[in-house]
């Protein structure tokens, strides 16, 4: 796959894109910090996973219901979010569906009256039920491009096709092209090379699954045996590729959460399940449950870079009239920091010959897991072209964390020629991260 410095670092001829941004991170508090170092915090929200279960003990071979709730305190609403319970230890786990019954010739599911599909089994857990007559049932529909629909699974699979506006359409970006995956992978696609080699994951084995929104963190299970089926990324028999990538069965206890807007809470329900006595070794044991959630954000800071020519400089320097700025900034959402720091104070003095660089340091600081870093999953819109090469774009690498912290960035700045006085030149530094939440709870097994 060839990437396009183009995604990676984009010169805005215009200062249009940069006011809108601008104007949006006007409105996000700012906090000063001990002369040397900015910081803006931006949004205090972010997703939350609880668990609990309706009982701390079950007995052999009875069952309890566990309850995972997603909750979303961001300013914004999440388009996808996965979460399932993947480590049960010696309990058996399964989704709790909801309820079904019998219309006609195939299986209900959801209310037993509905008014539109909207009401039906929907597609966060696998399914997609349509409204049919006043009765919720499974869809045997399979829309080509200009069809009416309510549910992108309505629509024909792997044809690049989403239900958008009601109708059945072409998945294209904001420029009119078809839909594709940071790095180009297109839409239900596992991402390869030239040669057809999956070239993402743990040591090059696992490639990631372009999903219906264009991004994802998933990875593909194996390599991918039918290249562009949205549900085999090489899964083993028995076993489907599930909304994140993933491979497994449909009644394991998932779900992928579509379109979780403001202050809205989700809840998944599962059934696990004691083992049999004579599987107990002991009178009471303890279990552990895990589950996760994964999504995927975008953290973008706005970095103003002041310069100054070396006769203004030294003018203000005569006059006492020289305000210098701190050389280290600090950005940060819920879960991850930007920190940015420059090799001289601001305002840069231009001279001839100068080399001025700006770092780049992403941190952790929550309590989950920040997925490496894909080459366009980086990229800077800025005006004056003032920051040149950075040293991740060329050649494209994978930043893999060390534990809290991600390797440096360096930067070199390309200072103008020409400059009279003092100018300012707006940056914004946009991160795609994809991060995962997990969750313990124990439960008691008695014998």
């Amino acid at each position: 796959m060839t990437y396009k410095s183009s995604r990676r670092l984009i010169k805005v001829d215009t200062m249009l894109e940069i006011k809108k941004y601008f104007f949006i991170l006007l409105l996000l508090p700012i906090i000063a910090i001990s002369g040397c170092v900015q910081q803006s915090v931006l949004g205090s929200g972010g997703l939350e996973l609880s668990v609990k279960a309706d009982r701390s003990n079950i007995y052999a071979s009875q069952n309890t219901t566990l309850f995972v709730d997603v909750s979303n305190n961001d300013e914004r609403a999440y388009w996808k979010v996965f979460v399932d319970v993947y480590n049960t230890g010696e309990l058996g786990a399964e989704r709790i569906e909801p309820k079904s019954g019998v219309f006609g010739s195939v299986r209900v599911l959801g209310p037993t009256n509905c008014t539109s599909s909207k009401q039906c089994y929907d597609e966060d857990y696998g399914g997609c039920g349509v409204c049919i007559n006043g009765k919720c049932a499974v869809s045997t529909r399979v829309g080509s491009a200009g069809a009416r629909c309510e549910k992108t699974c309505e629509c024909t699979p792997n044809s690049n096709l989403g239900c958008r506006d009601g109708v059945c359409k072409l998945m294209v970006d904001s420029n009119g092209n078809a839909l594709t995956c940071r790095g180009g992978t297109p839409y239900n696609k596992c991402a390869v090379d030239s040669s057809g080699n999956q070239f993402y994951g743990e040591g090059g084995t696992q490639a990631y699954f372009c999903d219906e929104f264009g991004t994802s963190y998933s990875q593909c299970q194996g390599m991918d045996e039918i290249i562009g089926t949205a549900d085999d990324c090489g899964c083993p028999g028995g076993k489907q590729c599930r909304g994140d990538g993933t491979c497994g069965s449909q009644v394991e206890c998932f779900a992928t959460i579509y379109n979780l807007q403001q202050n809205e809470v989700r809840t998944l329900e599962c059934m696990i399940k004691a083992p049999p006595s004579y599987e107990i070794p002991r009178p009471v044991i303890s279990n552990d449950v895990n589950v996760r959630m994964r999504f995927s954000n975008k953290l973008s800071a706005m970095q103003t870079i002041e310069m100054i020519s070396e006769e203004e400089y030294k003018l203000r320097e005569y006059s006492g009239n020289i305000q210098t700025k701190p050389s280290s900034y600090s950005y940060q959402d819920k879960v991850i920091q930007l920190n940015v720091e420059f090799s001289k104070e601001l305002p840069i003095i231009v001279r001839p010959g100068e080399k001025v660089y700006m770092y780049l340091t992403l941190k952790n600081i929550g309590d989950g897991i920040v997925y490496p870093l894909r080459p366009d999953d980086f990229f800077i819109m800025q005006d004056g072209a003032v920051v040149g090469r950075c040293d991740n774009t060329d050649p494209p690498v994978v930043l893999q964390p060390d534990g809290k912290t991600f390797p440096k960035i360096t930067c070199e700045l390309k200072l103008p020629a020409g400059i009279k006085y003092i100018s300012n030149y707006q940056t914004i530094i946009n991160i795609d991260y994809s991060y995962e939440h997990r969750k313990t709870i124990t439960v008691g097994i008695v014998k």
